[in-house]
């Protein structure tokens, strides 16, 4: 593991988290933040300067190398071109090998965007082999005067929030018959957390196994479980698109 990486991860996990008591919550790293007197309003800006953060990474070929920076570093839009490719009866398009190193994650990333000057957000999806896919919708490929087999041009960044997911019916009703602090935990966990769950009743064919695993949802998290377990977050789920956890190729790829 790099340095870098390591201290990416470190600036993404205190991004944006000041909580009142001064210290970045959930950080590797113990930011020390201005006290405000009871009853005063805190700025706005009142933030730790660059020299008070600073964070120690690990050793990288004998070198302890010590790196500052600070919380409003943002990472890079990623440029990129795509052909629109058919799979099945969806309109999809592969990110390139390099685009999609660039992402934060090998699973799913919510995404914000232009594709040949529309702008756009979604949920990027991961295709089993380390890469991502987009599904480009009608709307989509209408507003962006793009068809199946033509180049698009794309500027991506990983969005600041997810997008809530579109519940299954099944799962809505099971969600609505639950217990109401299943449904509080429902409400409380991630965005992000919930498109894990939906993800992965949808990942099948099967009726009986969907059935089962709407029903394994409600079970777990009954016991306070927050996300799915013994699921390959990496591969690519949508049982119309996939076979063996891959995205299938493309008609006349």
């Amino acid at each position: 593991m790099s340095g870098i990486s390591h201290a990416a991860r470190i600036n993404e996990k205190v991004h944006g988290r000041w909580p009142g008591s001064g210290w970045a919550r959930g950080s590797d790293a113990r930011l020390p933040g201005p006290r405000v007197p009871a009853g005063a309003r805190p700025l706005a800006d009142a933030r730790p300067t660059a020299a008070q953060i600073r964070v120690v990474l690990p050793s990288t070929q004998g070198y302890k190398g010590v790196m500052s920076m600070t919380a409003e570093t943002k990472t890079s839009p990623i440029h990129f071109e795509a052909t629109l490719q058919r799979i099945d009866e969806a309109t999809i398009l592969r990110l390139p090998a390099e685009a999609s190193k660039k992402l934060p994650s090998r699973g799913q990333v919510a995404v914000e965007g232009t594709i040949n000057g529309q702008e756009f957000g979604t949920v990027v999806e991961p295709d089993g082999d380390s890469g991502h896919w987009i599904r480009v919708d009608r709307t989509l490929q209408d507003s962006s005067g793009a068809a199946v087999g033509e180049s698009v041009t794309l500027e991506i960044l990983p969005a600041g929030s997810w997008p809530e997911p579109t519940v299954p019916r099944d799962l809505e009703a099971a969600m609505a018959a639950a217990p109401e602090e299943i449904q509080m935990l429902w409400r409380e966990i991630t965005p992000m957390s919930r498109w894990e769950w939906v993800r992965w009743v949808n990942a099948t064919k099967n009726s009986d196994t969907r059935r089962r695993r709407v029903e394994v949802t409600i079970s777990k998290m009954s016991s306070g479980k927050r996300r799915p377990c013994c699921f390959n977050l990496a591969a690519c789920t949508d049982p119309d698109l996939s076979k063996n956890g891959k995205l299938l190729e493309p008609v006349g790829g």
